[in-house]
This record gives structure tokens, C-alpha cells and sequence, in this order.
């Protein structure tokens, strides 16, 4: 394996980003994120207990909460990161995914449309 080198940006202003991430294991699935403005302070964290889900729904679940918080605080502009490809694809409309993820799927893209912009 080649080991990839990564490095946290912040948004241009007046922009905020959103990273979110999710773990799941032996019935047992969490989530949460955290937004950053420009600067790169905390503007919010959270982080959820999602019992007894697949790893790609606690993604797509942890997604979904902090588009809900963003949303709360009057985000305009946002990007948005996360390290599941499929979930990332799915909420860019390039992927389909099972019909349990896409109602919660359904549910970020009518969150989507009440923001300025977005880059995910």
C-alpha cells in the first residue's frame, strides 16, 4: 500500500466546511462531524449513536446531521468532505445506492437546495 499524505484546507470566505465521518462494528454504528469557517475555528461538533446500522448508512447518516446543524445555523455556502466514496458519489447524484440509504439520501438533497452553494 502506498500511504497517501492528506492535509486539512480551509474554506475561502465567507465560506464553511463540513467534514464528516462514521464508524460501524458489531451491530453497533457512530457519527459525527464537525463545521470550520475560513479561519479554520470550530463553529460546531456533534457526534451520534446510531445503534444497529451498515457503515455506509451511519455515513450517510452522520452526512445528514450535519447538513441538519449547518442548516441550523444558517449556512450559505458550504463544502462538504467525507472519506466514503460511495456516500460522497450518491449525495453528488453520480451513484445510486439500496433503498434504505436512499431515503436518507432523499432527505440530504432537499437540504442541499436551500443553500447559495455547495461543493461536496
Amino acid at each position: 500500500m502506498e500511504r497517501l499524505n492528506t492535509r486539512w484546507s480551509t474554506p475561502p470566505p465567507p465560506w464553511l466546511k463540513l467534514n464528516f465521518d462514521s464508524a460501524a462494528r458489531s451491530g453497533f454504528a457512530a457519527g459525527g462531524g464537525i463545521i470550520r469557517d475560513n479561519m479554520g475555528n470550530l463553529v460546531l461538533a456533534y457526534a451520534r449513536n446510531f445503534d444497529s446500522v451498515s457503515s455506509n448508512m451511519a455515513e450517510a447518516l452522520a452526512l445528514f446531521r450535519g447538513l441538519k446543524l449547518a442548516l441550523g445555523i444558517n449556512a450559505k455556502r458550504l463544502i462538504i468532505e467525507g472519506d466514503s466514496m460511495l456516500i460522497i458519489e450518491v449525495a453528488k447524484g453520480v451513484s445510486g445506492v439500496s433503498w434504505m440509504i436512499n431515503n436518507v439520501i432523499k432527505d440530504i438533497w432537499s437540504m442541499i437546495v436551500w443553500l447559495e452553494e455547495f461543493q461536496i
